[in-house]
């Protein structure tokens, strides 16, 4: 490649627009509601986050709930369980 002058690329449309115009993409009305979607969503929910969070005295007595019973996870069997070679 020493000496040799790289071939440009040549972009051709119907439209006479590059690919890359934003009047190209016919998506971009369908983009641009679903990103002010997701940020009206986050907002809300930032706004909820924000908001104090009222306390029953009553309920905050943990000896009184029953414990989380937890699974028994058993690791999954060998090749050696197979008739496989280790």
């Amino acid at each position: 490649m020493d000496g040799e002058k790289r071939k440009s690329l040549v972009f051709v449309t119907t439209s006479g627009l590059y690919p890359w115009d934003e009047r190209m993409d016919n998506m971009k009305s369908q983009t641009d509601a679903m990103l002010a979607q997701g940020k009206a969503e986050e907002r809300l929910q930032l706004e909820a986050a924000k908001k104090p969070v009222a306390v029953d005295a009553d309920k905050t007595d943990r000896d009184s709930e029953v414990p989380e019973a937890l699974e028994l996870v058993e690791p999954p069997p060998g090749p050696e369980d197979f008739g496989g070679r280790r």
